[in-house]
C-alpha cells in the first residue's frame, strides 16, 4: 500500500466515525445529552488485553465539563443497566491526562470470547462462510456504545464490516 491509499482509508474511516455517533434514531437521549458534546477514545489496555473506551461530556453552550454525578444520570436514564457505578469508573485519561469516564473492562475478555465462540460456530454452520465473521472491534462497539446511550445503525455496520472484511482487496 502506498501513503495515498493510507490517507484516504483513514479519512473514510473517520467519515465512518463521525456518522456512527450522528444517528440518533438508534439511542434514546436525554435533554442533557442534547446539549452536551461527547468526546470518545479508544485506548487499549496492557492489563486487560482490550480497547477501553474513554469519553467526556462538556456542555454545548459553553464548553464547560460534566461532573462525573450528572454524566452518570444521563447514563442511568439512557439503558437498562441496574447499577450505573458498576461499570462507569472516572480516572484521568492516559494520553490526554484530562479527567475522563471510561467503561471499566473487567467483563470485556470473557464477552469477547464468548463472541468469538458464537461466530465460529456460525462460521462452521455455514460451510466456511466469512460473512458470519464480525470485526473484533466492531463486536466490541456493539457491545460499549449502547452502555452510553448510543449504537451503530445497522447501515453503517454493514458498510464497516464490509470494508474491514474486504480491507485488502
Amino acid at each position: 500500500l502506498d501513503d495515498d491509499d493510507d490517507d484516504d482509508d483513514a479519512f473514510q474511516l473517520e467519515e465512518h466515525e463521525h456518522s456512527l455517533l450522528d444517528d440518533t434514531d438508534t439511542a434514546i437521549m436525554s435533554p442533557q445529552q442534547l446539549l452536551s458534546v461527547w468526546n470518545f477514545s479508544i485506548v487499549y489496555s496492557d492489563t486487560w488485553m482490550v480497547p477501553v473506551l474513554y469519553f467526556s461530556v462538556t456542555r454545548n453552550d459553553n464548553g464547560m465539563p460534566f461532573s462525573r454525578n450528572e454524566i452518570l444520570e444521563m447514563l442511568d436514564n439512557t439503558n437498562d443497566v441496574e447499577d450505573t457505578w458498576q461499570f462507569v469508573s472516572y480516572q484521568e485519561h492516559p494520553i490526554t491526562g484530562e479527567p475522563s469516564c471510561f467503561l471499566h473492562p473487567c467483563q470485556i475478555p470473557q464477552r469477547l470470547e464468548m463472541l468469538h465462540e458464537q461466530q465460529q460456530q456460525q462460521q462452521q454452520q455455514h460451510g466456511g462462510d466469512e460473512s458470519f465473521v464480525v470485526s473484533p472491534i466492531l463486536s466490541w462497539l456493539t457491545m460499549m456504545l449502547p452502555a452510553v446511550g448510543y449504537g451503530i445503525p445497522s447501515r453503517i455496520f454493514s458498510q464497516l464490516q464490509h470494508s474491514l472484511l474486504y480491507h485488502d482487496e
